[in-house]
């Protein structure tokens, strides 16, 4: 066999063996962000909302309820204003001097998760591997859309994998340009559950704006009604 044959031969085989150790990283890392998700049943919490548009800054305050699968109500003050989103629904309670109002939509939204199903997010993308900090353990997940008609042509996630939790997300749109950053901040742990008390979102298009989200008085699995939910 000649020498070239040989090198060739040897790359194939490098190549095979690093895919299957990729495949095999993956699904650690994600395993380990889905075990994570498993511990948090239910939650509630004060949220302050800081909102940075331009120079002017906008402050609101909310009571977060949250309980799997996917179902959140915010109660927002002093405007009375309520809204309850529930799989891909979402409803606005508004409260005025004339009456209230309520209205139901449809989430024109793409999240990535993997809450429920097990690694159920997986199939709709194209994934590599890097890895960021070999020290801190933390691993960017490099996702590619294989659905032509969606909004996002990447979507990056840096998971710290000791803890098993996402600390950054990044979406790029179909020209490759950045859509919005969203880092969850200042984890604690909490009943063996690590929970952020800061997340900063950070939206570029079409202006930029900036959303701060600070988390108090959290309480986990507590056991709150789905009656907390109804439309």
């Amino acid at each position: 066999m000649s020498k070239k044959r040989i090198l060739i031969n040897s790359i194939v085989i490098f190549f095979l063996i690093s895919q299957i150790a990729l495949a095999i990283k993956l699904e650690e890392i994600l395993e380990k962000v889905e075990k994570q998700k498993e511990i948090l049943n239910d939650m509630e919490a004060i949220i302050t909302m800081n909102k940075l548009v331009g120079n002017r800054i906008f402050t609101e305050k909310a009571k977060y309820y949250y309980k799997k699968p996917a179902m959140i109500r915010m109660e927002y003050s002093p405007s009375g204003l309520i809204v309850i989103t529930k799989g891909d629904e979402v409803m606005i309670k508004e409260i005025s001097s004339s009456g209230s109002r309520v209205i139901k939509k449809p989430i024109e939204t793409e999240i990535i998760s993997v809450d429920g199903e097990k690694l159920k997010f997986i199939d709709k993308y194209y994934i590599t591997i890097d890895e960021v900090e070999s020290k801190g353990n933390i691993y960017k997940l490099n996702c590619y859309s294989k659905i032509l008609e969606s909004k996002y042509l990447k979507i990056e996630l840096y998971i710290d994998y000791d803890k098993g939790v996402i600390i950054k997300i990044k979406g790029y749109d179909r020209n490759n340009k950045i859509m919005y950053e969203r880092e969850n901040k200042d984890y604690h742990l909490m009943s063996n559950c690590w929970f952020p008390y800061k997340v900063i979102t950070k939206y570029y298009q079409p202006n930029i704006i900036t959303v701060e989200n600070i988390f108090e008085e959290i309480e986990i699995n507590k056991g709150i009604d789905d009656s907390m939910f109804k439309f």
